[in-house]
């Protein structure tokens, strides 16, 4: 997916590998909304790199996981610094969801110094989860 620069850019995740409850929307708006209220683990890794594939070109990589819209858990990995071609940021969190209109989604931000972002598109590399979390007693 093609994020541009510096834009905060909501990642369509349009591939689903497990969902047994039917809870993320892969076409329109990529939401993870379970129908089930509890503690959700949630996780995204994000792999940018940019278009001009030039080491020198890639600055950062922030995803971000938002809950109804708003910022939950973000995470900004800086190779400014570093000649490398591409990126790799990881963020994880535990949220409580209401079961009914709670909604988690992710963004993504790449900054490059020429070309623009683009995010890797195999399930290996870019990837977006939930899970509830269940009590034993």
């Amino acid at each position: 997916q093609d994020i541009g620069d510096s834009v905060n850019t909501r990642v369509q995740f349009n591939t689903e590998l497990f969902d047994t409850a039917n809870a993320y929307d892969n076409s329109s708006n990529y939401r993870f909304n379970p129908q089930t209220s509890g503690k959700y683990f949630a996780y995204t890794s994000c792999v940018g790199f940019t278009s001009t594939g030039d080491y020198s070109n890639f600055r950062y990589i922030a995803p971000e996981i938002r809950k109804n819209g708003t910022r939950i858990v973000h995470s900004i990995f800086d190779l400014q610094l570093n000649s490398h071609r591409q990126g790799t940021a990881v963020i994880f969190t535990v949220v409580s969801m209401n079961g009914s209109s709670d909604y988690l989604d992710v963004f993504c931000e790449i900054n490059a110094i020429n070309g623009t972002g683009i995010l890797r598109g195999d399930e290996s590399k870019t990837r977006f989860g939930a899970f509830k979390l269940v009590e034993w007693v």
